[in-house]
């Protein structure tokens, strides 16, 4: 009896793309995972890091609530302001004036108002500043605001300082704030026109 050699068969082509596919798809898989994987700690993060900044942003909210309550608490501890009235000034002009929220409080002083001049219960022309405690006035160069009511109430006109000058120890407007406000010659009889670095001329206001 003849001895034959068995042999195992070769394999196919076909048998070496069926394993190529397998490990192709397997990467393909992974590839995937890990894609999505981070997508989704991409995510996350972005959920987090925009969770942090809206807690951050209403702490903060909280915070300058907090502040503003006692910054209100501290302007209100400090009323009623100094009010000198020498223009028979209507009681709500008074009552306004001493309400008002001078921030004086903040250099620990207090709110001062000296009333010049009112007309028609329309407008109003003061004095103002900070002073300390037992101080009959302001120190320093004397500082000027308009009061205009609108709608039945009282408005303090800004800005103030750099809208006036003096002349002749009384204090003058610019006629842009005068003419803008209509403002009452009964309270400004004058008003300058020009720049505060530049020669200001001087015109009569007719506002009645």
């Amino acid at each position: 009896m003849d001895n034959k050699e068995i042999t195992s068969p070769r394999p196919t082509q076909q048998t070496g793309n069926s394993n190529l596919s397998r490990i192709l798809l397997s990467l393909f898989g992974l590839i995937i995972l890990v894609g999505a994987m981070g997508a989704v700690y991409f995510w996350q993060h972005q959920e987090v890091s925009s969770l942090n900044a809206q807690v951050a942003g209403l702490n903060t909210a909280v915070n300058n609530q907090k502040d503003q309550v006692a910054d209100r608490e501290k302007a209100l501890s400090s009323l009623p302001n100094k009010v000198v009235d020498v223009a028979s000034s209507p009681i709500d002009l008074i009552a306004f004036l001493a309400a008002d929220n001078t921030q004086c409080y903040k250099q620990q002083n207090d709110g001062y108002f000296k009333v010049l001049a009112q007309a028609n219960d329309q407008f109003a022309e003061m004095q103002y500043g900070c002073t300390t405690s037992g101080a009959a006035a302001p120190s320093g160069t004397p500082a000027y605001i308009l009061a205009k009511k609108v709608s039945n109430k009282w408005q303090l006109i800004s800005p103030t300082n750099q809208w006036w000058v003096t002349q002749d120890g009384q204090p003058v407007p610019s006629c842009t704030m005068v003419n803008d406000n209509k403002v009452s010659k009964l309270v400004a009889t004058q008003c300058f026109v020009g720049d505060l670095s530049s020669p200001l001329v001087l015109q009569s206001v007719t506002n009645p």
